[in-house]
């Protein structure tokens, strides 16, 4: 009897730890397929914003420094708003460690660099003395992207935000 009592204890221990386990495995795959969906979300996000991409990019009407005194219209300056917005998210999610910069920067770098780098941008909104104080969360993303990414290839470089200028 009291050998029948032990194995069974024994039985018992064992079936819970099995029991344990498949608990945490699928918990584990549950946040694995949390965290995908999540990813897949910020990307459709990101394409609601193609228009503004497109006009970015190479051979797009805001890729070539504006003239003197040439502004965006109230349009143009809605759209990139939005565009910096998602961004912002971005940076929020980072700091939430609910994604890494790896991730984010597979995904989102080249949309990334190509907005803060691009001179217009930088002039007329991300720099400009009214409006420079709301994208500080920009400005933190920018500094720790630009960390995570020494020695890779960085679009339009030249155009680098500088960090005396960006915290006045």
């Amino acid at each position: 009897m009291e050998e029948l009592k032990t194995t069974t204890e024994i039985i018992s221990g064992i079936s819970a730890v099995i029991g344990l386990f498949f608990v945490g495995f699928q918990l584990h795959s549950g946040e694995r397929l949390a965290k995908a969906q999540f990813i897949n979300e910020l990307a459709r996000d990101i394409d609601s914003h193609r228009k503004t991409e497109s006009h970015l990019d190479r051979e797009g009407k805001w890729y070539e420094p504006n003239e003197p005194n040439a502004t965006f219209s109230q349009q143009d300056k809605e759209l990139l708003e939005k565009y910096l917005n998602f961004f912002e998210r971005v940076k929020f999610i980072l700091d939430t460690k609910v994604i890494d910069i790896k991730t984010i920067d597979c995904l989102f770098a080249y949309s990334f660099f190509n907005l803060v780098h691009n001179p217009n941008v930088q002039q007329e909104i991300l720099l400009s003395p009214p409006l420079r104080s709301y994208y500080e969360s920009i400005f933190s993303l920018y500094d720790t992207w630009i960390e995570y990414r020494k020695g890779k290839d960085i679009p339009r470089k030249r155009f680098t935000l500088p960090p005396s200028i960006k915290r006045k």
